[in-house]
């Protein structure tokens, strides 16, 4: 689920708040793909994805998407820094 939130947020296809709120809404899910992401951290969510990537000797469908390693280079790591996907600086 969330490499397809991943290629759909990068092809610019929808915002990551309207496909969380199509993932809850028409789903039934608690949270949104990205909501997640921000809850686990994107460097960690990153590490995951390179380590099974790396396992699998380079499988494409199991490529870390750029959008991922842009945002933990830049500090970007969800609810840890406050800054994710969403924002939770007014949380702090």
């Amino acid at each position: 689920m969330f490499s397809e939130a991943l290629r759909l947020l990068g092809e610019n296809v929808a915002y990551a708040e309207q496909i969380d709120n199509i993932v809850k809404k028409i789903g039934g899910f608690s949270t949104g793909p990205f909501e997640t992401l921000d809850q686990m951290g994107i460097d960690s969510v990153l590490a995951e994805t390179e380590s099974l990537y790396h396992q699998s000797y380079g499988e494409p469908r199991l490529r870390p998407h750029p959008i991922l390693k842009q945002m933990a280079e830049s500090g970007l790591l969800g609810k840890k820094s406050a800054k994710g996907f969403f924002n939770y600086e007014e949380m702090k």
